[in-house]
């Protein structure tokens, strides 16, 4: 929840930025770059 919150709060516009964002670890990094995938191609799964 505390990730969400802090990326919600500072709108990062590039994955970069989100990296940045105190909080943030690799792990919710990995899982914002599936979830802007999935909204990019679809809910197919691969």
């Amino acid at each position: 929840m505390e990730v969400r919150q802090n990326l919600k709060q500072s709108q990062p516009q590039t994955i970069g930025q989100a990296r940045r964002v105190s909080g943030v670890t690799p792990a919710a990094v990995s899982l914002l770059l599936i979830h802007i995938k999935r909204l990019q191609y679809g809910r197919k799964v691969a």
